[in-house]
């Protein structure tokens, strides 16, 4: 079941009714980020629904929105550096010490 983790987001920032999903891919070269947007609103029969349309009125809220994505982005691939790091010093001694 450990594919129902992945399939989640690492974050979701909200801002009025619009929410932006972060999604953290792991690969060889490291992790790299995408985000969706999107907004949530009723429809006339009062079930909630998603959409990736925004209008005039939303975009003030989307580019306060886009701007939280970033920052948090950038958190988490600060902290992943700060995770890589001890390892990578210790290959780099190793290397050195090999090299000696």
């Amino acid at each position: 079941m450990s594919d129902q983790k992945t399939n989640r987001p690492v974050a979701r920032l909200r801002e009025n009714a619009l929410s932006a999903d972060i999604w953290e891919n792991k690969h060889e070269n490291g992790l790299s980020h995408n985000v969706s947007f999107s907004k949530s609103y009723q429809d006339k029969e009062g079930n909630w629904q998603r959409t990736s349309n925004f209008g005039d009125r939303d975009l003030l809220s989307l580019k306060h929105l886009v701007s939280r994505a970033h920052d948090t982005v950038r958190e988490r691939q600060s902290e992943q550096r700060k995770e890589d790091r001890p390892q990578s010093r210790q290959r780099r001694a190793r290397t050195r010490d090999h090299e000696r």
